[in-house]
């Protein structure tokens, strides 16, 4: 804890489960790293989660589970976990402790739940109608992720009024809950393009996962930089599940574009997903399955910048606005990203200075993008070195900071 942050009794409502072991509690590892920095920034912080009983039930809804220890300053309260919005008699006993935490509470922190936690909103509209410090997290589109998700060919008319009636009702309940908060934290750049005009205490953030010390060092840089300018055919990234909203097929279409230059490739593709055997069967038709490695999903913690710091492209072909974190991973990796222009790499990357961007969709213009860097291996070394300049200058540290005095000014501004 900051020596000078409020001492207030900081609650946080998420619908990320957790396991109670004797030694702390076992979550996930993404969401805990971020909660550890949020309670070193600020103070201690209350948990209110969904408990399940056993370990492989946690593995099956979070990824890479790890343990927050109680000297960690963060306790959690155990709500059961929901199957259905419709489990009216589950969603009354978490409301019985949800007004239990929250009336205890100085200060509580809500975010954009999606079914069947929805109901967890309630605590929102309870801190507020007790005029309560709140803040509202958006961390990431949910509507944009849960459209492409549900307005599948496979549902039949009937499924998809049903999931659009959820989504609309989704999206009215977040609205709401944004505009009256006292602090939204903006992470989504499509919901901080629209939303921020809305309400004067938007604040917009950045999911930035690093610190100064994952970012690649200069001794591992100047070899990095040596490689590219040797000639070396390029070696291009990307991490992410196996879903269409990716838009891996286009990465793939592209490297065949580039085979047809004369320009070879390598891509390591890693993740897993639905549609991993029909990207496969996509390179293997293409005959550019010796350029297309599936290393299967990518270490996690630090293990990851290391990993792609070990490339020299990034290629992020996402059909969505939903990713801007897997930005700040390349960057501490010195990786320049070529992406689809969309709000999301429009609003965070700088196109031509740590980064390229082409138009949505486009394989041809994704290809030529990689062709040109590969011809130009001094101007990808100064994508690079601006690359791991802004992940010096944004680390996880400064971005949670801000965050803290954000906070605090609710507690302080006026007794100044």
């Amino acid at each position: 804890m900051t020596h000078d942050f409020p001492k207030i009794r900081y609650l946080q409502i998420t619908q990320i489960p957790f396991v109670r072991l004797d030694e702390g509690v076992l979550t996930d590892s993404a969401w805990a790293r971020n909660l550890k920095h949020l309670a070193a920034s600020t103070c201690p912080i209350r948990v209110v989660a969904p408990e399940v009983p056993q370990r492989e039930t946690l593995r099956k809804k979070v990824v890479n589970p790890t343990i927050i220890y109680p000297d960690s300053g963060i306790t959690y309260v155990g709500i059961p976990p929901l199957s259905s919005s419709f489990d009216y008699f589950t969603l009354a006993k978490i409301r019985g402790i949800l007004h239990q935490e929250v009336m205890q509470a100085d200060f509580i922190e809500s975010s954009n739940f999606s079914p069947p936690y929805l109901g967890l909103l309630y605590a929102h509209k309870l801190a507020v109608s007790h005029r309560k410090k709140t803040s509202f997290v958006i961390h990431e589109d949910l509507y944009d992720e849960l459209y492409w998700e549900w307005n599948s060919p496979k549902l039949n008319p009937f499924e998809k009024w049903l999931k659009s009636k959820i989504l609309a009702h989704m999206k009215n309940r977040v609205l709401a809950a944004a505009s009256s908060a006292s602090l939204t934290f903006l992470y989504s750049p499509s919901a901080s393009s629209t939303l921020r005009f809305d309400n004067p205490n938007c604040v917009v953030l950045r999911n930035v996962t690093h610190q100064a010390e994952d970012v690649i060092s200069q001794e591992d840089f100047k070899r990095k930089c040596h490689d590219i300018v040797s000639g070396i055919p390029l070696q291009i990234i990307t991490t992410s599940s196996h879903h269409p909203i990716k838009g891996l097929d286009f990465l793939i279409r592209a490297v065949a574009q580039l085979k047809k230059q004369g320009i070879w490739v390598t891509v390591k593709l890693y993740g897993e997903g639905p549609e991993s055997a029909e990207l496969k069967t996509l390179a293997a038709y293409l005959n550019i399955a010796d350029r297309i490695v599936f290393p299967g999903m990518l270490p996690h913690g630090k293990e990851v910048f290391k990993m792609i710091g070990k490339a020299h492209i990034s290629v992020m072909p996402h059909r969505s606005d939903n990713f801007e974190g897997a930005f700040y991973d390349a960057m501490a990796g010195a990786t320049p990203v070529v992406a689809f222009q969309n709000p999301a790499s429009a609003e965070i990357l700088r196109d031509n200075v740590d980064s390229v961007l082409v138009p949505l969709d486009n394989v041809i213009a994704l290809s030529l993008a990689i062709e040109q860097l590969h011809h130009n291996r001094s101007r990808l070394v100064e994508l690079s070195t601006a690359a791991r300049e802004r992940a010096l200058a944004e680390t996880q540290r400064i971005w949670q900071e801000y965050r803290a005095e954000r906070i605090k000014e609710l507690f302080v501004r006026g007794t100044l």
